[in-house]
């Protein structure tokens, strides 16, 4: 058995394969092109469509090094010694080629003749009936019968699901020896897996499943193996975990120098350790790929191991952010195989450090409340954590759910999963309950009741035709009317729908809306008192508004060159989320972790005006969407595409699938220029933008404005330093308003401290103002403490249309176990209000003023009772 490092295993693989008539592939992103697979979980997840029979593959043979992230056990990453959420799957694949002959004959000789693994220490596991892989590897491989394992349907049969393709499949097995774990007599390979370790699966894909169960032969078989990197570079190695080969040791090493802890001291900064080397490999390629932290789908799970890998460091004793500090160390390990990492690590540090940064308040704040409530049950003798409890972490103060489901069972304690769930079905329902029903797009042909052919769409060439009418429906004053073809384009993809006419003889109504409420059937919405003219059967003229179409088509041909701008400048993780195209502006909606600055959007608008001045021609070409994807298209909606798309193409610039309206070349657009720029969420921001007129009567705007501020301050040259002089004398009689505000209502703290409530022992002083800041009232219950050392002050300010209530308990009455923080959280429970705070000083934020002598009044009778 040869000792190689696993960039070596990585390379001889390759190589061994390419050997054999494969195309070797560069791994594939973390992020699959097909919508319901998350992310990257095998190394066949970008082959799915050929093994389907969905799409014909370019070639028939295939082998990857495949970055892959699953995070289905990763309660047990550092637990074990090959529990990992990223690691590599090497695999070579065929569609319709070689099949289980040269498939277990390769797989062999690649472990004992390339590798050199004793083949006296390889085991064999087969589908209970795959009779033909048991002559393979009987007669033609030569491993004895008592080595070859038949086994059911749940270990070596793989299917994609219930109906469809599947297989049975074949695993090779090591066996380490008794260093690694004693054999029980009478007890299989699959007793333990430390001692018996999968190396390599192969499947072969022979079988439809129908829907009655019955496997009919596929008329291609394919072949789809996987073997996982790590693992058997352990065993190259001699390490008795994956986490100690050079692929992932390098980074526990540094991890253990930042910290000061040696790797080995204890296993509970041993299982540390590995977390965080797992977690920071699996972020800094997620990142890579263009994934940012959100609260949904592959941003949550980013989002999620950040936060899990930080839990990790505070127990290695990191109190400020550290992941930052690894992500070089995994360039060092990684960088040669992956060169994106190494290009992309400064975008890389950006995205993770700003996520650390975001989550170390709450981390740091939801573990001490945590670990209080953990204190408070011991002390009362309890062992379950109420599903309550665990959602006002999760709602109120963002702790997640699976953080505090580790560190209950850390400690020894049960979680109400079944409370926890039924609090966020009334959060569910509350949600619901304020958004307006959203109804899908239907993929019938019927509408209203009436079965309709699809509409042809004819207006990419022309903007007037005759049409026979199809059907007309009339509500709510409105008329609706679908005809057999139209140049009108439909609301759809971003883009508003056109408007026009359509008449009748001398008859003309005006088309209001264009709507595509079914697939494929495009509505009109026309005038009331059409209906009286317009009738099913007959012919009608439709005639779009085209110089309102060209003022859309500006800004959609716009929308595909800021898009290609934001990826340039910010990096290829930008990805199209939403989008409005109007004939007035345009709306992008994207990726992003931070805000654009002045010089970003200053770069964008130069770079998108730049490509406007070359005056590049656009490229409308009707493909196979194979074609398309292969040409490198953009297509970031994960909709249904059918055989044959549409792509716009814009020089060698950009090129995006797009079933839009646009210019014929890039010069039409005229002047591009950016009106806004903000986040519309966690990982998501906006750009707004005018093209053409609309952009330069913005520009005049602009001068307008400024011309008038020069006026107001009375200066023209140096506007911006006379603004902020002026600003600077606003800020400061402000705060002499401030003081004298707070002057006048100190003389009110005694007249409250005199009619302060008292209840054994315990004062409440309640006091109320208008146009008061937070700070002032923090001060305000300063001095009530001065003159009652046990008291509860309840201060309420009100401002504009919202007020804040300050809470204050003294130093006495917190060593009797009253605490402000804990009368704050009652309240958010009882009126949905946020607040937070400590036991001697907490306050709650009130949007609606109705509420707040409420909410006081609450406050009291938590401290005094009912």
């Amino acid at each position: 058995m040869k000792y190689m490092t696993g960039s070596e295993i990585r390379e001889s693989f390759l190589r061994f394969f390419e050997g054999k008539g494969h195309k070797r592939y560069h791994s594939f992103s973390l992020v699959p092109e097909d919508p319901t697979i998350m992310l990257t979980i095998a190394g066949m997840v970008p082959f799915k469509p050929y093994f389907l029979g969905q799409r014909k593959p370019p070639v028939s043979r295939a082998t990857t090094s495949q970055k892959c992230i699953r995070t289905n056990d990763i309660e047990n990453v550092g637990k074990t010694a090959r529990h990992h959420t990223f690691f590599e799957m090497l695999g070579n694949f065929s569609f319709g080629d070689y099949f289980k002959k040269e498939a277990i004959a390769w797989g062999w000789e690649f472990l004992t003749e390339v590798l050199g693994l004793p083949s006296e220490d390889l085991w064999i596991t087969i589908y209970k009936d795959d009779d033909e892989a048991f002559d393979i590897w009987h007669n033609d491989i030569g491993i004895p019968e008592d080595r070859i394992v038949r086994r059911g349907e749940e270990d070596n049969f793989w299917k994609v699901g219930p109906v469809g393709p599947c297989g049975p499949c074949s695993e090779i097995i090591i066996d380490l020896g008794e260093k690694r774990g004693k054999k029980v007599e009478g007890c299989g390979i699959g007793c333990d897996d430390d001692r018996f370790l999968e190396l390599w699966n192969l499947v072969f894909m022979q079988y439809n499943r129908k829907e009655d169960g019955t496997l009919e032969p596929l008329p291609k078989k394919n072949i789809d193996t996987g073997m996982g990197l790590e693992r058997l570079a352990s065993v190259l190695q001699d390490k008795p975990s994956d986490f100690e080969t050079d692929l992932i040791f390098p980074i526990i090493e540094y991890t253990s120098e930042l910290a000061g802890i040696k790797y080995g001291s204890s296993a509970a900064t041993d299982e540390a350790f590995k977390v965080v080397a797992d977690h920071i490999r699996a972020v800094v390629f997620m990142a890579s790929d263009g994934i940012v932290p959100s609260n949904e789908g592959r941003g949550y799970i980013f989002r999620r191991l950040v936060r899990r890998a930080m839990r990790y460091g505070i127990k290695l004793g990191f109190d400020e952010p550290f992941l930052i500090k690894l992500i070089p160390s995994v360039v060092d390990v990684m960088g040669d195989a992956y060169p994106e990492i190494a290009r992309d690590m400064d975008r890389i540090k950006e995205i993770i450090s700003t996520e650390e940064q975001r989550f170390r308040y709450t981390l740091h704040q939801g573990m001490g409340m945590l670990t209080s409530l953990i204190e408070e049950l011991k002390a009362e003798g309890k062992k379950q954590i109420s599903g309550k409890d665990v959602f006002r972490l999760y709602d109120t103060y963002g702790f997640p759910v699976e953080l505090t489901n580790e560190i209950a069972a850390e400690e020894g304690f049960e979680v109400d999963k079944e409370g926890f769930d039924v609090e966020m079905e009334k959060q569910r329902e509350r949600a619901r309950a304020s958004l307006k029903k959203k109804v899908d797009i239907l993929e019938t042909g019927e509408y209203k009741g009436k079965e309709l052919p699809p509409t042809e769409f004819v207006g990419y060439d022309t903007f007037e035709i005759e049409a026979r009418v199809l059907a007309v429906f009339t509500e709510d004053g409105l008329v609706e009317v679908i005809t057999d073809r139209t140049p009108f384009y439909p609301e759809k993809g971003g883009q508003v729908g056109d408007v026009g006419f359509i008449s009748v003889g001398e008859r003309v109504f005006k088309v209001l809306d264009t709507k595509e409420p079914v697939k494929d059937r495009i509505v009109h919405v026309v005038e009331e008192g059409a209906d009286a003219v317009i009738k099913e059967g007959i012919d009608v003229i439709l005639k779009v508004d085209a110089p309102r179409r060209m003022e859309t088509a500006r800004h959609h041909t716009a929308t595909h060159l800021l898009h290609a701008a934001l990826r340039n400048r910010l990096g290829k993780h930008v990805k199209q989320s939403g989008s409005l195209v109007a004939p007035d502006r345009l709306r992008f909606d994207f990726t992003h972790f931070a805000p654009l600055s002045r010089e970003d959007i200053r770069h964008i608008e130069h770079e998108v005006n730049q490509k406007i001045v070359e005056d590049m021609e656009v490229q409308k070409l009707v493909l196979p969407y194979e074609d398309a994807r292969q040409m490198g298209a953009l297509a970031f909606f994960e909709e249904k595409y059918g055989d044959v798309v549409r792509v716009i193409k814009i020089g060698d610039y950009s090129m995006e699938l797009c079933g839009g309206t646009h210019l014929s070349r890039t010069g039409e657009i005229g002047l591009f220029k950016i009106v806004k720029s903000g986040s519309i969420g966690s990982g998501l921001r906006r750009v707004e933008a005018v093209v053409g007129n609309t952009a330069l009567k913005r520009v005049w705007e602009m001068e307008d404005e400024l011309i008038e501020i020069s006026s107001i301050v009375g200066s023209s040259e140096s506007v911006a330093d006379k603004l902020r002089e002026e600003y600077s004398k606003i800020k400061e009689l402000r705060k002499e308003v401030e003081s004298l505000r707070e002057e006048i209502i100190k003389k009110d703290i005694p007249e409250l401290v005199k009619n302060a409530k008292v209840k054994d022992g315990v004062r409440v002083v309640i006091g109320m103002w208008e146009g008061v800041t937070a700070p002032i009232l923090r001060r305000l219950t300063d001095e009530v403490r001065r003159r009652l050392p046990d008291s509860v002050s309840v201060f309420a300010g009100k401002s504009e249309s919202k007020g804040i209530v300050v809470i204050s308990v003294s130093k006495q009455l917190v060593s009797k176990g009253f605490s402000a923080v804990s009368i704050v959280d009652e309240l958010t429970k009882a009126y949905g209000v946020k607040g937070g705070g400590n036991d001697r000083m907490a306050q709650v934020g009130i949007d609606n003023l109705e509420i707040l002598d409420s909410v006081v009044k609450k406050a009291e009778e938590l401290v005094l009772g009912d």
